[in-house]
């Protein structure tokens, strides 16, 4: 997923240019920006072009070779099917394991993460804390 932390900055200047009203097109080497009405905001688009130019390397890398980008997409969408086939199974068996210590030692009632509890931001939660941070 690296390549696509890399063209992170390229991916907001093409998402911001459309939001104004630019269309990027595919111009080789060069990035053409053109508007796709005639009702945009002007002032707003000379901002948005400095803005790209600022970021066009990472621009370029996505206009500039659709093959390139095709490829990289069909790269990570293999990246994260494998990941989440990954991530499903460490999550059963995390969900698993924390029932089959609960059976094996029942009188715990306690948070697994002691005192301080599971982190809010936790995926799942274990029994204890199940429902204690929602306020159910």
């Amino acid at each position: 997923m690296e390549i696509l932390k890399a063209l992170e900055k390229g991916i907001i200047g093409i998402e911001t240019a459309y939001k104004n009203g630019l269309r990027l097109v595919a111009a080789g080497s060069e990035i053409d920006i053109k508007p796709m009405s005639k009702d945009y905001d002007r002032e707003q688009a000379k901002l948005i072009v400095q803005m790209l130019q600022q970021s066009s390397e990472s621009v370029k890398a996505i206009t500039a070779d659709a093959e390139s980008i095709r490829e990289t997409l069909c790269a990570s969408q293999e990246t994260l099917l494998r990941d989440n086939d990954a991530f499903l199974v460490s999550l059963d068996l995390w969900d698993r394991l924390e029932k089959a210590y609960r059976m094996v030692f029942p009188d715990d009632a306690s948070c697994i993460n002691g005192k301080k509890g599971c982190r809010d931001t936790a995926i799942v939660r274990c029994k204890a804390c199940e429902g204690v941070k929602d306020g159910v």
